[in-house]
């Protein structure tokens, strides 16, 4: 079985998240998204793993596909980069399994940056996704929140609803 791994702060998380997952389906069996404890290129700048877990969650449960899986795997093993979460997942799943890298043809342009590349290209594929249909970022959208500015469509109401409910973003809780 081949399982898409679609690494990423998810902060917050957008529907550009749930279009890869979903045109990632072409390519893998299923798309396992797995939010970062920590991003090495952002550290001490994002929300704490519980929100942006949560919100992913929000997200990908309005897309109701069973081969979308949210995991929290990083939450137990806190790795500092993902060499180290896929070594983990290599060790604890069955041989049965592949694992490939998803994400924006700039993530598959610039894996040669992330710590241990040549081991994660060792025992990962990569699948690359056009991501020109929905093309935002979420620091764009930070900034729409920020300036209290419209965010749909690019969140869903349940992902712009727990921001509000949260006070994340706008209160002084995301720090840039």
């Amino acid at each position: 079985m081949n399982i898409g791994l679609l690494l990423g702060s998810f902060d917050p998380p957008h529907i550009g998240h749930a279009y890869i997952a979903v045109e990632a389906l072409d390519y893998v069996d299923e798309v396992w998204v797995i939010p970062a404890w920590q991003n090495p290129f952002k550290k001490g700048k994002s929300l704490p793993f519980e929100h942006r877990y949560n919100m992913t969650k929000l997200l990908f449960d309005t897309i109701n596909n069973p081969k979308i899986i949210v995991d929290s795997v990083e939450s137990t093993i806190k790795p500092d980069y993902s060499y180290e979460l896929i070594k983990h997942l290599v060790k604890t799943t069955t041989s049965n399994y592949r694992f490939s890298i998803i994400g924006g043809y700039d993530i598959v342009e610039n894996i040669h940056r992330w710590k241990q590349s040549d081991f994660i290209l060792s025992v990962c594929g990569l699948v690359g996704i056009n991501r020109e249909k929905i093309n935002i970022s979420s620091t764009e959208i930070k900034a729409l929140l920020n300036d209290n500015k419209e965010t749909q469509p690019f969140l869903t109401k349940e992902v712009i609803n727990y921001i509000k409910n949260k006070n994340l973003y706008n209160y002084g809780v995301f720090t840039s």
